[in-house]
């Protein structure tokens, strides 16, 4: 008996300490969403707590941040009117019928979600930003559906009741027992400023025809407002948009004169995981306002890893050629293209862009492979070879086995690359000196959990290290000078040929941020900083500064 009694009172601990456990965790999810609402979003992967800055400028007057409200859920799921759902019907049967896409299906595949207004992207689970914009959405299933089913669990209320999602009207038409139209009427739905609201269409657990549960697919859109690109004087005397775009995308520079930009539509494929996002990309020309998509399975990088065959386009990116029958490039495209009989672990263009960068081997290299260094020069095609030079482990995901390219920083002296020693859990750190070609060794100069690369000024006598600090650059050890919260930044580029940077000013911290961010240039030399006139722009980042250093080019939510 007195051994049963203890049993029951470790079962009584035990379920205490779960539900303690288990409120805590809530309470912190809570307490996160309203912390994420109390500060705007930003472009940067990562950010800083940082103090106000002292501008010798009088200080510009700041954006407000907008009060935010929980909007409450809906007690049932909106329904539309009988005219609302008239008349997408008729809509829809004006359409031209179209060929439905080729999908492999497998057992554990019961659906398909797939974006109308981009093709491209089908899948069986999506997880994206989108535009605050009407959106239609096909699904394909594999068997025949009990079409009430699919309905009902696509309008199940949540029981979780974030109040972040949203509920938007619905218009749906099944063209066949296999193939459901909806609707998402989401430019009509209420959403809070500055947040990701969002809407899901689950299809999980809904019964085909025969009774039989299918598997977890679920689509969920995140309402965002989409960056666009700034080109500005660069003392924001002027400010034009250059860009109008009406999809949310990751925008990354191309050239170095401001002409081209790389964007990618990023894509979770599968909810709350730790999976890399797929990648949707396209070229912007910002001198033609024209956006040319780029098939799924051509895949544009700045930093390129894949086989030996692969192209270079001169306007700043890379691709593997494609291997599959009928995916084609777009025509007219400035590239190069290369055989090489290596395997290509890292490539990328140099810091003139005349040239490519590139460290080759076998495919399976391990960490005891020589592997060879390689450039390039894009005019001449003479190449360079530094044959079986370095050894180390290609750089590795945590979370699975994938491989990353190997990145390099030119500064125009030298170029900085990384391998990885796996038994000792470090990086093996070289430097390769462009004039006498000499492969050393180099030892970083921050401490390793802040590294995340560096900018030299076009001297070399200054660095920024990314979201860290700026240092003077010395032969031996690189000097402090300034941290980055000391300097009050985020986002810091170098304007060329000068000793001055711009950054993003972040005034306050926590719930006292009282701007959205302004502009600040600062002079290495003196430390002195400059503050310009506030942006009115969302979120700024400061993308790059042209080669005279007189414009700059942002990507930024539209003007307030």
């Amino acid at each position: 008996m007195r051994n049963r009694n203890t049993l029951i009172g470790l079962i009584i601990v035990i379920v205490v300490l779960l539900g303690l456990i288990t409120w805590k965790l809530i309470t912190n999810e809570q307490d996160q969403l309203k912390a994420n609402a109390e500060l705007p979003q930003t472009d940067n992967a990562s950010t800083l707590a940082i103090n106000t800055p002292q501008p010798t400028a009088p200080a510009v007057e700041a954006s407000p941040i907008p009060t935010i409200t929980p909007l409450p859920a809906p007690d049932v799921y909106p329904e539309a009117t009988v005219e609302e759902q008239q008349a997408y019907t008729a809509e829809y049967a004006m359409k031209a019928p179209a060929d439905p896409p080729t999908i492999e299906w497998t057992r554990d595949k019961d659906a398909v979600f797939r974006l109308d207004s981009d093709p491209r992207i089908i899948r069986t689970t999506i997880f994206m930003p989108l535009v605050k914009r009407d959106e239609e959405i096909t699904i394909f299933f594999q068997n025949a559906m009990d079409r009430k089913s699919v309905e009902d669990k696509i309008k199940e209320m949540s029981q979780s009741n974030h109040w972040y999602r949203v509920y938007p009207k619905l218009l749906m038409h099944w063209s066949s027992d296999t193939e459901l139209h909806i609707k998402v009427l989401a430019s009509k739905v209420d959403t809070l400023p500055n947040l990701s609201d969002r809407f899901y269409i689950d299809v999980s657990g809904s019964k085909r025809q025969d009774g039989y549960s299918i598997n977890r697919h679920l689509f969920v859109g995140s309402l965002v407002e989409p960056s666009q690109i700034w080109q500005a004087a660069i003392d924001l005397s002027s400010l034009s948009k250059i860009s109008d775009f009406v999809e949310s995308y990751d925008i990354e520079k191309l050239d170095l004169e401001g002409k081209y930009y790389l964007l990618n539509r990023k894509v979770n494929s599968c909810y709350e995981c730790d999976a890399q996002p797929v990648k949707y990309l396209s070229l912007y020309d910002s001198t033609k306002q024209k956006k040319t998509d780029y098939p799924f399975e051509i895949q544009l990088t700045t930093n390129y890893r894949g086989s030996g065959n692969f192209r270079v386009d001169k306007r700043g990116f890379f691709y593997e050629v494609p291997k599959a029958v009928g995916v084609k490039a777009p025509v007219n495209d400035p590239i190069i293209e290369f055989n090489l009989t290596d395997f290509v672990h890292g490539a990328a263009f140099t810091r003139d862009a005349e040239s490519i960068i590139l460290i080759t081997g076998p495919q399976d290299a391990t960490a005891e492979t020589k592997l060879t260094i390689r450039w390039i020069d894009l005019t001449t095609r003479k190449e360079t070879v530094l044959k079986e030079v370095v050894s180390g482990g290609i750089p590795q995901s945590q979370v699975d086995d994938t491989r990353f390219p190997i990145s390099f920083i030119d500064d125009g002296t030298d170029v900085y690359f990384a391998l990885y020693d796996y038994q000792k859990d470090e990086y093996i750190r070289y430097r390769l000196n462009w004039k006498s070609q000499q492969l050393t060794n180099w030892t970083l100069t921050v401490p390793p959990d802040k590294w995340r690369g560096f900018e030299s000024s076009d001297d070399g006598k200054y660095r920024l290290y990314t979201n860290y600090a700026l240092y003077r650059h010395q032969e031996n050890e690189d000097q402090l000078l300034k941290l980055y919260e000391e300097l009050g930044l985020l986002g810091s580029v170098w304007i060329p040929q000068s000793h001055d940077f711009l950054g993003i000013s972040r005034i306050g911290a926590g719930k006292e941020l009282t701007s959205y961010g302004s502009i600040v240039r600062v002079n290495a030399d003196t430390m002195q900083q400059t503050n310009y006139a506030n942006t009115a722009l969302l979120n700024p980042r400061i993308v790059m500064i042209s080669k005279d250093g007189k414009t700059v080019y942002l990507t930024a939510k539209d003007a307030l």
